[in-house]
């Protein structure tokens, strides 16, 4: 039982970091025409632009993988419906706890590891940004 959830768990967050990895990659594609010429032309309106399409897209990443593990909760039967499962799963990705709705005993360590992939995703988030950030400060 806690070997099969421990198994489950940790494929789902090497996929939940491959994908979030590859479309940071893509944001950054979008991205680093606009940090190359703000690098040469200062401008606030493309600061600007630049943080909150990062920030947008950093949040759309972050919503599609706690949309998967709501429906990975779903398929292990913890949830009948999507609005529970995603209010669960949003709730634990983003450590917040609240403790109002729980899994059964049989898949309590799935909540733990999806807590612990939020945890990673945040900060590599974090830490994405700030560089950007910087970058687009740096004259």
């Amino acid at each position: 039982m806690f070997g099969g959830q421990f198994i489950a768990g940790v494929a789902i967050i090497i996929g939940s970091v491959a994908f979030h990895s590859c479309g940071f990659v893509g944001l950054l594609q979008l991205l680093i025409p606009q940090i190359k010429l703000q690098a040469q032309q200062f401008s606030y309106i493309r600061a600007f632009t630049v943080m909150a399409v990062a920030v947008l897209g950093i949040f759309i990443l972050h919503a599609v993988v706690i949309i998967f593990w709501a429906y990975f909760f779903i398929y292990l039967g913890e949830f009948s419906e999507f609005g529970q499962a995603l209010y669960f799963s949003m709730v634990t990705y983003t450590t917040l706890g609240y403790g109002d709705v729980t899994l059964s005993q049989d898949h309590q360590v799935i909540s733990g590891l999806e807590a612990i992939d939020g945890i990673i995703l945040f900060g590599v988030s974090t830490a994405s940004l700030f560089a950007i950030f910087q970058r687009l400060l740096h004259r």
